[in-house]
């Protein structure tokens, strides 16, 4: 008895376009018409195609119809500093989310965060034969060099102010950091402290300024204003420098999470409760940030749907050249636990000198 098409294949063998085809009745043509979501073909037609396709597990092939597109289903990703919390959860979150777009992310990491560095990323991806590029972009700098690495290919900048003519995504730093502050003004906080991360960093520099803008916006003068690494090493020296200057704060601002683990834990050394004399607010909301002791109270810094977003908008323009070259910003929210509350009892540095003792 002879087989049928689908009978011959065994588990490993991929079923074709053409072999659907035969089952189905229709030309090869039809099947590719289907497949692709043609209007051009009969309802009848069209179910009993769809019908041998479910049948014969047919897939469709990616790779020969990326080819016929002209398309390498590649996206370019350029980074810097990823061993930062920030940059490597973006990565992560980047490559998960195009995976469900059918595309594959390929990464080019910068040394420096200059323009050369860049430019020499955007070179190495272009050779790759990428359909579009993601720059995650957290210094300040004007990107009208890349133009010429570029050109016309779609390009979605992460994380930057508009300073150039690329569609750009971004968390609105200022206004996370400003819902902080003023979180703790409402709180009875009068004297707030920041510890910002490295400041030639576009987002660390939004976040001081949300922090003075809310202290400003209530007639409160500003508090103590340190700058920091990122990491929790950072943060235990900046707030032992607060300390040490006896400047006077009952709550601080952390750049971000890592940062307010190492605020606190100079503060649980010299004797300080938290949130009782001084509370405590940091920036991100990692998944650790819950297990602090005491948990902490951070902005969320939705890094997921910052991905999606700029993903979303780079396959777009992969599809339609002449869509229109937006800023888009995402506002955070505030995630309020245990670290951050109203005072409990005056703090003066003078009282943390006879704790240490």
């Amino acid at each position: 008895m002879p087989q049928s098409p689908q009978q011959k294949k065994s588990s490993f063998d991929r079923v074709t376009l053409y072999e659907v085809a035969e089952v189905a009745g229709v030309s090869h043509q039809t099947v590719s018409r289907v497949v692709n979501g043609s209007p051009l073909v009969a309802e009848r037609t069209r179910a009993r195609v769809l019908k041998a396709i479910a049948r014969m597990n047919y897939r469709p092939n990616s790779v020969a119809r990326n080819l016929a597109a002209r398309r390498s289903a590649l996206i370019g990703v350029i980074t810097f500093a990823v061993e930062s919390y920030g940059p490597s959860h973006l990565i992560i979150s980047l490559s998960e989310v195009a995976r469900k777009l059918g595309y594959h992310v390929v990464v080019a990491s910068a040394e420096y965060p200059v323009l050369d560095e860049i430019r020499r990323c955007g070179t190495e991806l272009r050779g790759h034969g990428v359909d579009g590029v993601i720059v995650i972009l957290p210094t300040i700098l004007r990107l009208r060099a890349l133009e010429e690495v570029f050109g016309d290919a779609p390009v979605v900048v992460m994380g930057a102010r508009r300073q150039h003519r690329y569609t750009a995504v971004e968390i609105d730093h200022e206004l996370g950091s400003q819902q902080a502050t003023e979180y703790l003004i409402m709180e009875g906080h009068r004297e707030i402290a920041c510890i910002s991360g490295p400041l030639d960093w576009d987002c660390s520099s939004l976040r001081r300024v949300g922090w003075r803008r809310a202290l400003e916006g209530r007639k409160l003068p500003l508090g103590p204003a340190v700058e920091c690494d990122w990491s929790a090493e950072g943060g235990y020296a900046a707030t032992q420098k607060l300390l040490d200057s006896r400047a006077r704060f009952t709550a601080l601002v952390a750049g971000n999470d890592q940062i307010a683990l190492g605020a606190m834990e100079a503060l649980w050394e010299n004797g300080i409760e938290i949130p009782g004399q001084v509370s405590v607010i940091g920036f991100d909301n990692m998944p650790e940030s819950k297990f602090f002791r005491p948990p902490l109270t951070t902005v969320n810094h939705d890094f997921d749907l910052l991905s999606a977003t700029s993903l979303h908008l780079v396959t777009q323009a992969i599809s339609d050249p002449q869509a229109p070259r937006l800023h888009h910003k995402i506002a955070p929210d505030l995630i309020v636990r245990q670290s951050a509350g109203p005072i409990a009892g005056e703090f003066a540095a003078g009282r943390r000198r006879t704790a240490r003792r």
